[in-house]
């Protein structure tokens, strides 16, 4: 499923029991009262705002006046947005924005790139994989947040809490951890190998394989350890602080929430156990 504000409603309706979800998603949702915890961070910094190499747009703030390319209304993004028109001083709501005129241009490909292109659009946030795919088609950008938004949160391995209480989901829940960080690791260790996987279990998505190796490349920036962290460690603690403040200031979050338990790593060492 497209979209981390969509995620949540399959996991509160039942229809599914673990997600990989966004972090702000996780903190809207409980929020709202939905009791979720996720149990293993698995990607960092994976979403940008980025604007052309040319362009005289090279901050957040010169962005005002001007117009910025979401790829909807729900997605992944969107957090990121937030907090980097919060920090930079503009009006940090998606849907009447005062400051920034903000428009769905969709995922990264040939829509994106022409808006870039044709100046309908000053800046365009996505996931890096989104202008991974975009790189083939003559992209040449630069990322406009500034540095200590480059290291945010981004998603994790969720659940509800009644999920993670039951015994039995609760070990299906590890054991999904626990593939997820191996696989990242790998996936670091020996990129080439795991594009060849990757190719040969899903042949569809390497037909272009100029777009395959951007995109590989691209997932690589965000599933990668950084020093000092266990591999599916949660970030410190001010990653979260950062996005629940841009949450409150959009009013898309009423009131505080209980960051370190939901943002748990009470179950790291059973992750890791497995080898």
């Amino acid at each position: 499923m497209d979209g981390c504000g969509a995620v949540p409603q399959v996991l509160l309706s039942g229809q599914e029991k673990y997600a990989l979800l966004c972090t702000d998603s996780v903190m809207v949702a409980n929020g709202q009262g939905n009791p979720m915890r996720q149990i293993a961070l698995l990607r960092r910094n994976a979403f940008t705002i980025a604007a052309p190499i040319d362009s005289d747009v090279r901050t957040v703030a010169d962005l005002k006046g001007g117009s910025l390319g979401i790829t909807e209304g729900s997605g992944g993004e969107i957090g990121l947005v937030q907090i980097a028109l919060e920090n930079a001083g503009l009006d940090p709501r998606i849907k009447g924005n005062e400051d920034v005129d903000i428009k769905v241009v969709g995922a990264g490909g040939p829509g994106a790139y022409n808006a870039l292109q044709s100046g309908d659009i000053d800046a365009y946030a996505a996931a890096l994989n989104d202008l991974a795919v975009m790189q083939p088609l003559g992209l040449e950008s630069r990322s406009i947040i500034p540095e200590e938004l480059q290291q945010l949160p981004s998603s994790g391995l969720t659940l509800m809490e009644d999920t993670l209480a039951d015994e039995r989901d609760r070990e299906v829940t590890i054991k999904l951890a626990r593939g997820w960080v191996k696989g990242n690791e790998f996936a670091v260790e020996h990129p080439q190998e795991a594009l060849a996987i990757v190719c040969e279990r899903a042949p569809e998505q390497c037909k272009d394989m100029d777009v395959a190796r951007a995109y590989m490349k691209s997932v690589l920036q965000t599933i990668a350890t950084v020093d000092g962290l266990e591999p599916g460690e949660q970030a410190p603690i001010e990653g979260y602080e950062t996005v629940e403040d841009a949450l409150l200031a959009s009013g898309d979050l009423e009131s505080e929430v209980d960051l370190e338990t939901i943002f748990t790593n009470d179950y790291l060492r059973e992750i890791d156990a497995g080898g």
